[in-house]
């Protein structure tokens, strides 16, 4: 991974990072920003039925409009959406988007986690990349957990996160696979 902010007092609001794929491809990961609307709908749109199915839960047409505004609005504290993209230019098609939403106290320590990958770039390493990388962020924020819920069919995501590297405990319950990531930072002995 090569830099990211220009210190650590900026803002995760401008995060972009320049990273490697397994098969050495750079890609980039940055924060999304207000003006990424239409980026994202074209990529959610560019996502298979089989896709949007697994990521969503069940069948779902384009976001809506609110959906988009939650999207581009992230605050990087308790919200925070990225993209990846194959250029570091702002304009670059997204083939990745990565976010969490903080809990509602008490439970403020935990975030719910999604990804959602392009179908012909799953499986090349950029969910993992993805979810590597908003876990810089929400450990800055003092997240310690991330919650993802996971349809049991969605193999490529269950691998995501069972090789993240972080602590997990699960429950499945009605084809539903609830995934706790533990990412904070281990404490000192």
């Amino acid at each position: 991974m090569n830099g990211a902010m220009t210190s650590p007092e900026d803002s995760f609001s401008r995060y972009l990072v320049e990273a490697r794929l397994p098969a050495g491809d750079a890609i980039f990961i940055r924060a999304i920003h207000p003006d990424d609307g239409e980026r994202l709908r074209t990529f959610f749109q560019r996502l298979s039925p089989e896709s949007m199915r697994l990521r969503f839960h069940g069948g779902r047409g384009p976001l809506h409009e609110d959906e988009i505004a939650r999207l581009t609005s992230a605050d990087f504290v308790d919200h925070a959406v990225l993209a990846a993209a194959f250029a570091a230019a702002p304009t670059a098609p997204v083939v990745a988007v990565a976010e969490y939403l903080r809990a509602k106290p008490p439970d403020d320590t935990r975030a719910e986690v999604a990804l959602a990958v392009l179908d012909e770039y799953q499986g090349r390493g950029v969910g993992a990349l993805c979810l590597a990388h908003l876990t810089i962020i929400a450990q800055a924020h003092n997240l310690q957990e991330f919650e993802a819920n996971v349809l049991s069919a969605n193999r490529r995501a269950i691998e995501i996160f069972e090789h993240s590297g972080f602590q997990l405990t699960h429950s499945t319950s009605q084809g539903v696979l609830r995934m706790l990531l533990a990412i904070a930072p281990a404490q000192p002995a």
